[in-house]
């Protein structure tokens, strides 16, 4: 396969669509999302990526319960401890070791904004 030198690193140039290219990129970077966030696999992070959130100070702008209503609203199956995880990535806990009181908040404002928008 030839290869052409660009900014020091070789790109292969035979057999990359635009969509195997794309298709990598958004691996790598919903890799960089699970390695540097607790809680969050390879999955959860997938799903992050797909709803526009690429980093941690996305999800942190976002906070947990946007960034877990986005996900629903996408359509994945998330359960409600994707929400929990997303909480602990940004306290830096383990989702098991968030408060239940904390837990209980976070499913209040998520219902009170589902409520706010049936109505």
């Amino acid at each position: 396969m030839r290869r052409k030198r660009a900014n020091n690193h070789a790109f292969p140039t035979d057999g990359y669509t635009p969509q195997k290219i794309a298709h990598a990129l958004h691996s790598a970077i919903a890799r960089r999302l699970e390695q540097h966030l607790k809680n969050l696999g390879k999955t959860s992070a997938q799903w992050l990526h797909a709803v526009g959130i690429h980093s941690a100070s996305d999800l942190r702008r976002l906070g947990a319960v946007d960034a877990y209503r986005a996900v629903r609203t996408r359509g994945f199956r998330a359960s409600k401890v994707l929400l929990y995880a997303i909480e602990g990535a940004l306290m830096d806990v383990h989702w098991n070791d968030i408060p239940a009181e904390r837990k209980e908040a976070l499913n209040k404002q998520l219902e009170a904004i589902s409520t706010r928008n049936k109505n």
